[in-house]
């Protein structure tokens, strides 16, 4: 049906169609008009009688409009045309022809509308002349009004509402309309009877029959039968008929879920239903706690009454108790059983094998540093040199799509299939001109604004830069040219109405003198108007060039609606071409900048620009931008450990200079820079390359990390007795700390290396850097950091000055006696003592953990409404000029990114189904491929797929419809003949070639036939006369082979390697819309590929980049799992409890969901860089806790004590050496310039600090203190060992 011709109609068809559009009652004969002047206007008949028509113009006459020619008398038929207006007639038709070929019965039913206003012999009965004009003696109409019953505009509205313009990706109803939302068979009529000089000299009215304006006396309104889209004969495809009984309707998509829980009865804007089970799970756990707390309570003050002993830990004051203050006591008491854990720490309890086997170790190798501090110094820099090596081959990774694609990423691997078939996507350079003044909704379209376009145009076309020894590029040698080489650029501009050329605009200007919508004929005519078309010959839609305009309004009037002008240069992204665009787009911002900003502004108006290469210049800007706030952190956290780590000693303050430790934390600072660079180097040995979020986050990461391990070497040391010789302290302190430090950057190390499991490069190489990292810094605390610190003890027990060593203090007054000295704790020790007593309370502990159950069920519920998605303005400087561009793409855009749905394997051969499977023209499936994507735009808003897609299957079917009798047509020696040629050329398959292969069998061309024709069709040039052809539109959308006869992969085996079929989204704005734009793509192509058996899926530029969205989930919970492992497992084998790592893990995970929900409340998106943050959070909130944990089941007495004394013993070095540390250096953060750094490291290492610190000073001790595990086991007789 689809090649199916006219004269291929049946007589016994034709008879019943004209029969069945005779006239209802008998009908006078007599014409309205008749012939017409020089300029297309037909002159009055006043009822004058039709006349016959020469044989010439009657054939003519036949073939344009077959059924009313036979419902009129055919040969012996009397017409009210002369032979100009058959003409004019068959030429108008050949166009409304091209438009709506693709459906037979739409073009059958306009055809029977026009031929009978204009030819049939009763137009007297439906058409009578409003107005005239010209000379009396020969006056010409200038409106006419043609009376239509609805029931006959219905009909043709019905059977042509669907019907697609397959090349433009819009409705043939848009065009007829001259707007994109055409309404009903009255709007459609009315806009093409529109007087247009160029396109309909006389107005044509449609009146509607009303109460106040009826149709007048002797008029019968056109009411003739005509054939529905369905129809037998003249049956359309379910792509432009969806209404057949054998189409599948589109399925409406479902309305979005109330957010309220209505399924309980709740107001739809209320709590969800899984806010509203949090909050039940929460007060049932609150309530029933709560009673068994309080049962628990009375039982044991009946127990104590009853007069039980307590363990004698419990026993906070001696006997002999003295009248001194309680506060100052406890004070006193805590410390002396500090000192008493410690030692039977170290000698009385049965150790893990790991501790153990740790603590032996660590001794000696702290006595052995202590012993040959330059030793173990000369070790660290000949592995530094080593690893340094590696920085040889040191590179930087600044390529987006190498930072932010999956390995294994499904859509890249399909977007390297559409790279090797089709080329690389165009490289894009756009400029959007709008009003300064946003909210004001005046149309920037006008003369000045046109020819400030112009101006513009003129000095980016001049743009030129060196490519080679005496050669230069301008945007004409490196731009996409649809028609090759010798074409023009396809530029989307508004100026392509007017083919780029400044003459021709102020000509058609001159014409249309104080007019401001003149220049609208050409927008609602873009597809059908030649002189309209752009200068590489293509229709230009003005959707893409026109922003701003209301959203879903139809009827639009770009000319007056439009806040913006859209610029697009597609330049060709090709290897050759590659160097020539780069050099291009960095001359063309420079240009941007310096010229066309400032020329934007003397016309009030505002300039956004972007290129191709814009996002990565700008990323490696920010880091630069960035480095001052880097280094200020750095100092910061300098400044800060200096004073932690002289500790809090009391001395004179003439010593002052001798106790601080500069040169120790200079050193400090030092390993951590020495432990980023070995790092650096060895994974840059490895060919891993670094990126400029490891350069910049990396070393500050490693400093916070670092520093807390010092610190809490510098306390521990600090607390062994000073009387002892300095080797033994320091191995001492190290056998103490070193399993602590161990625990915690094993822990951080494991969970560092679960945010590899995110997929993301950029994220799995800055989770590798900065577990290596963290593992080297680790080896440098517990060797030369134990040098540094013996020899700083050394420095300071001999009074030497800090920075100045080699000065000594020699005054016998100034000499510090430390003989028996002791640790002091300060302060802070006092008040973390204080607050432990305050935890001892009950009713404070019960409000405490239900204030943290709280906090825990608060973040479950905000959670779910965290968004996923990175925002491109978050990544850049603020200052950056994409800011403004990125806000205008989307404000002003309205219209989305092209998506191609990309076809393997394409079975071309006429006994396979696969072209009906694919097509959406007459004779295709109803569920066929394009069929689906049609239906997809028709529920736009929720598949995101904004119109059907262009198809070169369609469009040559059509092409080579002997109907098109311009379109395929050959010489006489069988080759091709242009469209163009005047020569006289022999239509395609009009069965009156000699030669068979010229002659249709069937309803598809055999692979002989394609073989012949699809060059021809791929290279012929679209026109007036056949705007089907596809050069420009479709030589393109086939994989192109040398090897092939016909120039594209596997069309002369009848198997089209590749075959693409271009479409677009719907406008997206958001992180969202492009995470479910790919969501609903992938959907709509896996259904497709498993209903038809066709290989189909989507691509667009961005689909690589928001992949990963779709599985985050599944990275999460993989990450969060395998982090919450490896903490569970190492911490038991450190501490030797499954009960103490539980309860360890527990805490860390709490603080990573209350991160999470506080996620939501400072907007921070769900993200690859997030969940890497979140998963690094799993390590450093264990580091606040675990060392606590560790003190507490080594201390000895009740659990309330013993978390007393956990506090008393590692709150302050968790406190100034992590907490602190952290916080300082977090808050440098907040100067940054750069949004990413704000709301990803800032944002979330202060929360992340603050939380860690709440759940390690508050809820852990809480837990230890009620639900704790109990202290090692103490050793038995006979299995003390000497730490020797």
């Amino acid at each position: 049906a689809g090649l199916r011709t006219k004269a291929a109609i049946s007589e016994a068809e034709l008879t019943g169609m004209t029969e069945a559009m005779a006239h209802e009652g008998e009908l006078g004969s007599g014409c309205a008009m008749y012939g017409q002047s020089p300029l297309g206007k037909p002159y009055v008949a006043n009822g004058a009688a039709p006349q016959a028509l020469p044989e010439k113009s009657a054939k003519k006459l036949q073939s344009v409009c077959p059924s009313v020619y036979a419902a009129n008398g055919g040969p012996q038929g009397l017409w009210c045309c002369d032979p100009s207006q058959v003409d004019l007639l068959a030429t108008k038709l050949a166009l409304l022809h091209e438009v709506v070929l693709g459906c037979p019965a739409c073009d059958h039913n306009f055809k029977h509308l026009w031929c009978s206003f204009t030819c049939s012999p009763h137009q007297m009965d439906f058409a009578q002349v409003n107005k005239t004009t010209g000379p009396s003696s020969k006056p010409e109409v200038d409106t006419i009004d043609y009376f239509v019953a609805p029931r006959f505009g219905e009909s043709i509205w019905n059977s042509c509402k669907e019907v697609k313009v397959s090349s433009m990706n819009v409705k043939a109803m848009d065009t007829l309309c001259k707007t994109d939302d055409c309404k009903g068979w009255h709007m459609m009529l009315s806009k093409q009877g529109e007087k247009f000089p160029l396109l309909n000299p006389i107005t044509i009215q449609f009146p509607l029959n009303s109460t106040s304006s009826p149709v007048p006396s002797g008029v019968a309104p056109m009411n003739d039968t005509l054939p529905t889209c369905y129809d037998n004969t003249l049956g359309c495809s379910c792509g432009d008929c969806p209404q057949g009984p054998s189409c599948r309707k589109p399925e409406p998509a479902p309305p979005p879920p109330p957010p309220g829980c209505t399924a309980l009865g709740l107001p739809g804007n209320s709590l969800s239903c899984m806010d509203v089970g949090l909050l039940v799970a929460f007060l049932v756990i609150a309530v029933s706690g709560t009673f068994t707390w309080a049962r628990a309570t009375r039982r044991e003050e009946e127990e104590e009454s009853r007069g039980d002993l307590d363990d004698y830990a419990n026993a906070e004051e001696p006997l002999l108790a003295t009248k001194e203050s309680d506060a100052t006591f406890a004070r006193t008491t805590v410390h002396q059983k500090v000192k008493n854990a410690v030692e039977d720490e170290a000698n009385a309890l049965v150790l893990p094998p790991v501790e153990s086997f740790l603590r032996g170790w660590f001794y000696k190798q702290g006595v052995w540093i202590a012993t040959n501090p330059f030793t173990t110094l000369l070790l660290t820099l000949l592995f530094v040199g080593l690893c340094l090596l590696g920085l040889l081959r040191f590179e930087v990774e600044t390529n987006p799509e190498n930072l932010w694609v999956p390995s294994g990423s499904t859509t890249k691997a399909e977007q390297d299939f559409f790279n090797k078939a089709f080329g690389k996507f165009y490289r894009i350079e756009q400029l959007i001109l709008s009003r300064n003044d946003t909210s004001s909704n005046s149309s920037i379209v006008d003369d000045d604004t046109i020819r400030l376009m112009f101006d513009m145009q003129d000095i980016v076309g001049n743009i030129s830069v060196p490519v080679g020894e005496g050669q230069n590029a301008t945007l004409d040698d490196i731009c996409f040219k649809p028609f090759g080489p010798s074409g023009n650029c396809a530029t989307q501009s508004v100026l392509q109405y007017w083919q780029m050329d400044r003459n021709t605009f102020e000509y058609a200007a001159s014409n249309h003198p104080n007019q401001s919508d003149w220049m609208e004929f050409c927008f609602q005519h873009w597809i059908t108007e030649e002189s309209c078309f752009s200068a590489f010959k293509a229709p230009m839609d003005p959707k893409l060039v026109f922003g701003g305009f209301p959203r879903d309004q139809g009827n639009i009037v770009y000319s007056n609606e439009s806040t913006s002008l859209i610029v697009v240069y597609l330049v060709d992204n090709s290897e050759e071409n590659l160097d020539a665009a780069l050099a291009f787009e960095e001359k063309f911002i420079e240009v941007v900048q310096e010229k066309l900003v400032g020329m934007a502004e003397k016309h009030s108006l505002r300039l956004s620009y972007s290129s191709e290469s814009s996002v990565q210049k700008e990323l490696e800007r920010e880091s630069n931008a960035d480095a001052m706030t880097v280094l200020l952190s750095f100092i910061a956290m300098f400044v800060y450990m200096t004073f932690v780590l002289g500790g809090a000693r009391s001395c004179k303050p003439s010593l002052l200079c001798f106790r601080t430790r500069v040169l120790l934390g200079l050193g400090g600072v030092l390993l951590v820079v020495l432990s980023v660079l070995c790092a650096a180097g060895i994974l840059s040995a490895l060919g891993v390359k670094s990126t400029l979020l490891i350069v910049e986050v990396i070393p500050f990461l490693a400093l916070a990390i670092g520093v807390d391990n010092m610190c809490i070497l510098a306390h521990t040391l600090q607390c062994e007795d000073v009387n002892t010789a300095l080797p033994i302290r320091v191995g001492n302190a190290l056998s103490s700390a070193g399993p602590s430090i161990t625990l915690a950057a094993s822990a951080e190390v494991l969970a560092f290396l679960a945010g590899v499991l995110t997929g993301m490069p950029a994220c799995t190489t800055f989770a590798l850097f900065a577990a290596i990292t963290v593992l080297i810094d680790y080896v440098f605390q517990v060797t030369a950091f134990v040098a540094m610190l013996h020899l700083d003890e050394q420095r300071i027990k001999n009074l030497r000055m800090d920075c100045f060593p080699c000065l000594k203090e020699i005054r016998a007054s100034n000499r510090l006696d430390e003989k028996g000295a002791s640790h002091d704790g300060g302060i802070l020790e006092y008040l973390i003592i204080s607050f432990s007593g305050v935890l001892q309370n009950k009713f404070v502990q019960i409000s405490i953990l239900l204030s943290f159950l709280a906090m825990l069920f608060g973040a479950l519920s905000c959670i779910q409404h965290v968004e996923l998605g990175l925002e491109q303005t978050v990544a850049l400087p603020k200052d950056s000029y994409l800011q403004d561009y990125f806000h205008d793409i989307a404000s002003q855009l309205r219209v989305g990114p092209p998506v191609y749905f990309v076809q393997k394997n394409l079975d071309i051969h006429p006994e396979s189904t696969d072209v009906n499977k694919t097509c959406s023209t007459a004779g295709c499936f109803p569920n066929s491929m394009l069929n689906q994507i049609q239906n997809a735009a028709e529920i736009a808003p929720s598949s995101y797929i904004a119109t059907s897609a262009a198809s070169w299957i369609d469009d040559y079917i059509s092409w080579i419809n002997p109907s098109l009798n311009r379109c395929c047509r050959m010489y006489s020696n069988e080759t091709f003949c242009p469209t163009a040629s005047t020569d006289d050329c022999e239509t395609c398959f009009d069965g009156n070639s000699p030669d068979p292969l010229f002659h249709l069998h069937g309803s598809r061309p055999t692979i002989a036939q394609i073989n012949k024709t699809i060059p021809w069709f791929m290279e012929a040039i679209p026109s007036k006369e056949c705007a089907k052809a596809g050069r420009g539109a479709y030589n393109t959308e086939l994989e192109r082979s040398s090897s092939d006869p016909t120039g594209y992969s596997g069309v002369s085996e009848g198997v089209v390697t590749a075959a693409r079929y271009r479409g677009y989204h719907t406008p997206l704005a958001t992180q969202n819309d492009f995470i479910m734009a790919l969501r609903e793509a992938k959907r709509l192509t896996q259904k497709i590929s498993q209903e038809l058996g066709l290989e189909v899926f989507p691509y667009s530029v961005f689909y690589v980049f928001f992949e990963q969205y779709l599985e985050m989930d599944y990275y999460a919970a993989v990450t969060f799992t395998v982090a919450a492992v490896s903490i569970l497992i190492v911490s038991y084998f450190f501490l030797g409890s499954l009960w103490a790592a539980g309860l360890t893990m527990l805490v860390v995970m709490s603080v990573v969901v209350d991160m999470m929900g506080c996620m939501y409340l400072f907007g921070i998106q769900f993200n690859a860089v997030s969940l890497t943050n979140l998963a690094m959070a799993i390590g450093i909130a264990l580091e606040f806790c675990v060392h606590i944990v560790r003190a507490f089941t080594v201390a000895d007495g009740t659990k309330t004590f013993r978390a007393q004394v956990a506090l008393a013993r590692m709150g302050t070095p968790v406190f100034n050496g992590i907490a602190l540390t952290k916080l300082i250096g977090v808050l440098v953060l907040s100067l940054s310039q750069t949004e990413i750094f704000q709301i990803y490291y800032f944002r979330m290492y202060f929360i992340l600090v603050v939380l860690s610190t709440l759940h390690a000073f508050v809820l852990l001790p809480v837990l230890l203190m009620l639900a704790g595990p109990p202290r090692l086991a103490y050793k038995l007789a006979g299995e003390f060992d000497s730490l020797e």
